[in-house]
């Protein structure tokens, strides 16, 4: 049987970290790359979304840096198979002023709830 939703795991830290820092070379996007591993890390691990995980990721999903867009949107993804705010957090970006933030989401919409939604 075919998983309804994808598994709210992280991997272990360091190995995340380690595989990162092959393109996260920049000290501004190491940290930024740094946040959102913790943050998801520490989402996994409590099963909760409070409001401080929820701005890193969302904050992160409009990083100038397409690398650290993406990273936080595709972790975002998966939390809104999960939380009802990241849910509504990740609807809220695909309205994002800048369309390279809009278009990073939008890509991802097939990984969401989103998809079922608009497949009724």
């Amino acid at each position: 049987m075919a998983r309804k939703r994808p598994r709210l795991f992280s991997f272990p830290r360091e190995v995340e970290l380690q595989h990162l820092a092959t393109w996260a070379k920049d000290p501004d996007i190491r940290d930024a790359v740094t946040s959102i591993v913790d943050a998801f890390f520490e989402i996994a691990r409590t099963k909760t979304l409070p409001s401080e995980l929820l701005e890193v990721l969302t904050s992160a999903c409009a990083h100038p840096h397409v690398q650290v867009r993406s990273l936080a949107a595709v972790r975002l993804s998966v939390a809104t198979h999960y939380f009802p705010t990241a849910l509504d957090a990740f609807q809220g970006l695909r309205q994002h002023p800048e369309a390279e933030v809009r278009q990073t989401l939008e890509a991802l919409v097939p990984n969401t709830p989103l998809s079922k939604e608009s497949r009724t």
